[in-house]
């Protein structure tokens, strides 16, 4: 196989070392064995149409470095995928640490799920090759060192969310002065712009406390240079900024929904709807669920191997399930129903039935999509 690495034809003008071949991304990490190095290269070479580069140079680091090069590491001359029990549990223990380049532990790994992961399809890819290619990967088979259990998201999801609820709980009290800091800087930065948009270019002007002398610029940005710093400043980006950080700091707080959905927002997201009874003008939110989507396509390709299947069920609302005491059930109810094809909306019994079929082996073809029970309100 070649190993010339492949450059970019302007990656020496921008300082990039371009893309490496294969065997120079297992080369790099010195494995002694011959024979291992020459089968993760294979294994790569084989990965490669299905990764992109950086996905591919991560589970190069992942099998080379953090796998087979710290086993050589702590047992010399070992060039075997059969493992022995005792070895394969020490390196399991060592996965959790995260180590310097001397091989010293500096502190615990923030998902060594994910390697275990890896090393685990690494062991099923080469089983399921090997019954199509039995001359190329049948020599390599052998038991997986990771059982199925040793990669369950139950524990993991379990510790992330206490600390995400630590997290909360220590950050909640401070959340009124965040919001006074926000509400305050937008206004200080607003007030800072008129002033010195009000003033001629290379005229000083004072405000909220200090001098700034304004300078001649572009017609849509307003700069400034502040007389106590000598520093050129532009005010109209200050003021976005202030805008828009205290937007995000409301938006968050009123509505609830977490950081990846806000990044999901556009002008389409807000809905004005008007009361048929009394002209009242309800603005309602409605969220993409953009993160829901990226969870059911990761969970999907990692899960796949292990032949489970990952599927979401997508609704534009169901009455039903708003409480009947709800001031706003009727409104919210023909807001569903009018951005409906159908003219009405989907029931529980529709969501239920829909879910039986995903469930049931009629679907066993099915992953990594998700069902539109919408009633036309959302066109795929």
């Amino acid at each position: 196989m070649c190993c010339q690495q492949i450059r970019h034809p302007g990656s020496r003008r921008y300082g990039w070392s371009g893309h490496w071949a294969r065997a120079q991304l297992v080369d790099k990490y010195q494995i002694q064995s011959p024979s291992i190095r020459r089968l993760l290269t294979a294994y790569l070479a084989e990965k490669a149409p299905q990764l992109d580069y950086a996905s591919l140079v991560h589970l190069a680091t992942s099998l080379c470095s953090l796998f087979w090069k710290d086993l050589e590491r702590h047992h010399p001359g070992i060039d075997s995928l059969h493992l022995p029990a005792e070895v394969a549990v020490a390196w399991k223990a060592r996965i959790k640490l995260r180590h310097d380049k001397h091989g010293n532990p500096i502190g615990k790994r923030a998902s060594p799920r994910s390697q275990l992961l890896k090393v685990r399809a690494f062991y099923q890819d080469i089983a399921r090759w090997a019954a199509e290619d039995p001359g190329t990967w049948g020599a390599w088979v052998a038991p997986r060192p990771i059982k199925s259990s040793e990669c369950s998201l139950f524990k993991e999801t379990k510790q992330r969310k206490a600390v995400m609820d630590q997290r909360t709980r220590v950050r909640l009290p401070v959340l009124p002065t965040l919001v006074r800091t926000a509400e305050t800087q937008r206004r200080i930065t607003r007030e800072r712009l008129q002033a010195v948009l009000a003033t001629p270019p290379g005229q000083t002007v004072h405000v909220a406390g200090a001098a700034f002398v304004r300078i001649p610029g572009q017609a849509d940005r307003v700069g400034a240079t502040d007389l106590a710093t000598a520093t050129r400043r532009d005010l109209t980006y200050e003021e976005e900024r202030a805008f828009w950080s205290w937007a995000i700091v409301e938006v968050l707080r009123h509505t609830g929904i977490r950081v990846e959905e806000m990044e999901e927002l556009t002008h389409q997201s807000f809905v004005a709807y008007t009361l048929p009874s009394t002209g009242e003008v309800v603005p309602m939110l409605r969220v993409a669920f953009g993160a829901v989507e990226s969870l059911r396509r990761n969970l999907a390709c990692e899960l796949g191997p292990h032949g489970i299947r990952v599927l979401t069920l997508q609704t534009g609302g169901i009455p039903e399930s708003i409480p009947e005491d709800f001031d706003m059930r009727g409104a919210v109810t023909e807001a569903i129903v009018g951005q409906t094809m159908l003219r009405r909306a989907a029931t529980l019994e529709d969501v239920g039935n829909v879910a039986a079929f995903a469930a049931s082996d009629r679907a066993r073809a099915m992953t990594a999509t998700a069902f539109n029970i919408t009633c036309g309100s959302v066109v795929d």
